[in-house]
């Protein structure tokens, strides 16, 4: 019987669903792995974070160590991170802050990107029609391959470096190395 004030489905077809809500307590000094294809997660005070979901969000808030994705459909959203290492996400957008590490995405889809406070380098592998905004990193900030979306950085205190742009614009400000980006889209 559902619980009162939650909901489920029902139609003609004799569909229906319902859901559990977990709330779970581990030591701050464990690793944690979460592996799913629907659900929604909200993560804090572990040493270490592995997700891969199909479809679902996360929120995360100080994790000490590197935070590893992978998601098709969902947002990842939180700060307080040791490192960010995003191996492939689809459609879903990645806002993160204060990650005292570095950040490296392989691959994006239609998602964007937005990375604030880093203290190491980001690196972005190829991005397809999302856009990528980094604010105040304290490494390099490079991307190989931005499709249709923009690129656009604010205190940088390595080089910036973009590859390839196809239709997307690139804009950079206060960056303190050198700036390398395709000749299209100089500012």
């Amino acid at each position: 019987m559902p619980h009162e004030g939650h909901d489920t489905n029902w139609s003609w077809f004799h569909s229906s669903y319902a859901y559990i809500e977990l709330h779970v307590r581990v030591p701050a000094s464990l690793a944690i792995d979460i592996k799913g294809s629907s659900g929604d997660a909200d993560v804090s005070n572990v040493a270490a974070l592995a997700f891969d979901a199909s479809s679902g969000d996360l929120q995360v808030d100080k994790i000490a160590g590197p935070l590893t994705v992978e998601v098709s459909s969902g947002d990842v959203t939180g700060g307080d991170i040791g490192s960010l290492d995003v191996r492939r996400t689809s459609s879903g957008d990645i806002t993160l802050h204060d990650v005292r590490g570095d950040v490296k995405v392989a691959r994006s889809g239609s998602g964007d990107l937005h990375f604030d406070k880093v203290g190491g380098n980001v690196s972005v592998g190829n991005v397809g029609s999302g856009d990528v905004s980094v604010n105040r990193a304290g490494g390099d900030v490079t991307v190989d391959s931005i499709g249709s979306g923009d690129v656009s950085v604010d205190a940088v205190g390595g080089n910036f470096t973009v590859r390839s742009a196809r239709a997307g614009n690139v804009r950079h400000k206060d960056v303190r190395g050198t700036v390398s980006i395709p000749h299209d889209n100089d500012d």
